[in-house]
């Protein structure tokens, strides 16, 4: 039973083979002692396979030698078995491979934290070295490009130069018109073959030797007023007798005499404007304005009339019915029963050649219904799409343009009739907080009892078209918002009237009230005006309006209104023009170009008081045309 016992071999192999007895010996060898002395030398472990070692890792502490037997403890055989001592001999020689590997591991770790160290070291003063490398390159180079620039030219050979000569001169004859330069040292080369050299008259003159001191110069008093011209042996003779030089005393008493004399001549004005009758030069000059600045207002008067009647927009009232009665048709089959009404500037009689036509599409009969502009307008978009190319040839939908997002969505249309006739069409969707038709309405009754801001607003419409600033989707002004900033300069001066409330709809419908409405609000509007019943000046009343918003109007702080409503307490960023229609309303809240518009108008002010200055011009046959289209405040 023992012998079967010890011939069992436990599985597996965790540390090194040692030799082991022969079968017949076992037994003898298991029954001795084992003595520390007779353990057989350790053999050197084996060299670890190349790993990838981190300098950072954490060195392994391996388990404490009292969980396990020590090898070399003597051990009793009444004790221990042959397969235990087995276990012990393999236990002791593994943790003997375990701490020699982590002893291994944590010099190996040292070592590569050296390396890192000397590595970095040496990537530092590599990198340093290279800096200075570059930095000396460029220095070189441009050292010799500033060498070879100047390694040719005259300066350069003076400066380093041994020689006192060797400095760049010019021609002595530059003086009549040689224009050579060398050095020094080859000036006499030169002369010999200068062509401007002084040659003598005569070919007699030619062997007598030459007098330089018989060339001319002038005085030295020249400065002083002297013109006298001489050779240079008379030019002493002439200092004693030129007229420009006086003795201290002379000159003491002229002097004295110039005091007494402007001393006179100030008590003779001062004399003369105390006994004097006629009116101050100021009062002169101020009168000499005047009259200037009202001729030339007279003058744009005329051409502001002239202009406003030959810019209305030629387009034909039945045409754009026409228009409306086929837009009107297109919607009827989408949206059966909706009403097609225009306003803007073409209700207002405000348009001008590039102005579009301003639609409301709806229900705006006696009981509307609030529709949702975002999806009518792209749907009304796709069925004009579909339309384009409908059997009626005299009625094509050409260039849409669905914006959908904006704060007010809309469709751009451009409607094609016959002869080249073309219709641009802003069609809008109405709902609740849509005040088209009664600002429309608005306009035109201000238009009527508010004599020249028809005519004004359409010169200033056509000056900010001119210049790309009436497009409200790019930071413009809209005409709305031009015609309540012109009137609130009428009306500047004038009590203005309270904020009227709103009325009940009643039975009307709604184009009924919005109409009834603005033309009610524009009424009490312009009924605080004290008019005397004579046409005004356009060209004051333009000049008075370029004069508030060009230099007196301060955005930021000023705001823009009809009624007496009161400001807004909250600050505003960009321009504030109060909507009598709705007084929480800014018109002029998406203007942020405001700065370049007032700008404009600044510039156009001070052309025209240039010519009230100078005078009339008359190099323009119309002022207001080169105002407009001319070069003046060009944006």
């Amino acid at each position: 039973m023992d012998k079967e016992e010890a011939t069992t071999k436990p599985r597996g192999h965790s540390g090194p083979r040692k030799r082991r007895p022969k079968n017949r010996n076992k037994k003898k060898c298991l029954d001795v002692e084992v003595v520390p002395g007779d353990t057989p030398t350790e053999p050197a472990p084996p060299s670890p396979a190349p790993s990838k070692l981190c300098a950072s890792a954490k060195p392994f502490s391996p388990r404490s030698p009292s969980q396990s037997p020590l090898h070399g403890a003597r051990v009793s055989p009444q004790s221990t078995s042959p397969p235990q001592s087995l276990e012990l001999e393999r236990a002791y020689w593994v943790q003997w491979a375990i701490e020699a590997a982590e002893q291994e591991r944590t010099r190996r770790l040292g070592l590569l934290a050296d390396i890192q160290h000397a590595e970095d070291i040496e990537r530092l003063r590599r990198q340093s070295w290279a800096v200075q490398a570059i930095e000396a390159e460029q220095q070189s180079r441009t050292a010799n490009m500033f060498l070879e620039a100047m390694q040719n030219t005259a300066w350069f050979q003076a400066t380093i130069s041994p020689s006192f000569l060797d400095y760049e001169v010019v021609c002595p004859h530059s003086w009549f018109g040689c224009s050579y330069s060398c050095m020094l040292r080859h000036v006499e080369e030169h002369l010999r073959d200068c062509p401007y050299r002084q040659v003598p008259d005569t070919t007699a003159d030619l062997s007598e030797p030459m007098d330089l001191n018989s060339y001319d110069l002038v005085c030295p008093n020249a400065i002083l007023g002297c013109k006298a011209i001489c050779s240079r042996d008379t030019v002493a003779e002439h200092l004693l007798v030129c007229s420009v030089v006086r003795s201290p005393e002379a000159e003491y008493e002229e002097r004295m005499n110039k005091r007494e004399h402007v001393i006179q001549a100030s008590e003779d004005e001062r004399r003369r404007r105390m006994h004097e009758t006629k009116p101050w030069p100021l009062s002169e000059l101020q009168r000499l304005y005047t009259e200037q600045a009202a001729a030339l207002q007279v003058r744009l008067h005329s051409e502001i009339v002239a202009f406003a009647d030959r810019t209305t927009s030629p387009l034909d009232d039945r045409l754009v019915r026409r228009v409306l009665d086929h837009l009107e048709a297109v919607a009827h089959s989408v949206w059966p029963f909706v009403n097609v009404e225009p306003y803007g500037s073409f209700a207002t009689r405000l348009n001008g050649p590039s102005s579009d036509v301003d639609v409301v599409v709806g229900y705006l009969g006696d009981a509307p219904r609030v529709t949702h502009p975002p999806f009518d307008v792209q749907m009304l978009a796709d069925v004009l799409q579909q339309h384009s190319s409908s059997a009626d040839a005299r009625v094509v939908f050409a260039s849409i343009q669905a914006i959908p997002h904006a704060a007010i969505p809309l469709v751009k249309v451009v409607v094609l009739l016959e002869a080249d006739v073309s219709v641009p069409l802003d069609i809008t969707f109405w709902n609740p907080h849509h005040y088209g038709l009664a600002s429309a309405a608005l306009s035109s009754q201000l238009c009527v009892d508010l004599p020249g801001l028809r005519e004004v607003t359409l010169v200033l419409k056509h000056f900010l078209s001119q210049r790309g600033m009436n497009d409200v989707y790019r930071g413009g002004l809209s005409s709305y918002g031009l015609l309540l900033m012109v009137a609130h300069v009428l009306l500047l001066h004038e009590p203005k009237a309270d904020a009227v409330l709103d009325a009940a709809q009643s039975t009307r419908s709604i184009v009924d009230w919005q109409r009834a409405r603005g033309t009610q609000i524009g009424r009490a509007i312009a009924s605080r005006v004290a008019g005397s019943g004579a046409q005004p000046v356009l060209g004051k009343l333009f000049m008075d309006v370029l004069q508030y918003y060009g230099n007196d109007f301060q955005p930021e702080v000023d705001a823009v209104t009809v009624l007496a409503s009161p400001a807004p307490s909250e600050p505003w960023t960009t321009l504030y023009i109060q909507d009598p229609l709705h007084a929480q309303n800014n018109v002029g809240r998406n203007c942020y170009r405001i700065s370049h518009i007032l700008r404009s108008f600044n510039d156009a002010l001070n052309y025209l008081t240039s010519l009230i200055v100078r005078g009339n011009d008359e190099k323009h046959e119309s002022l207001l045309d080169f105002i407009l289209n001319g070069p003046v405040a060009t944006a």
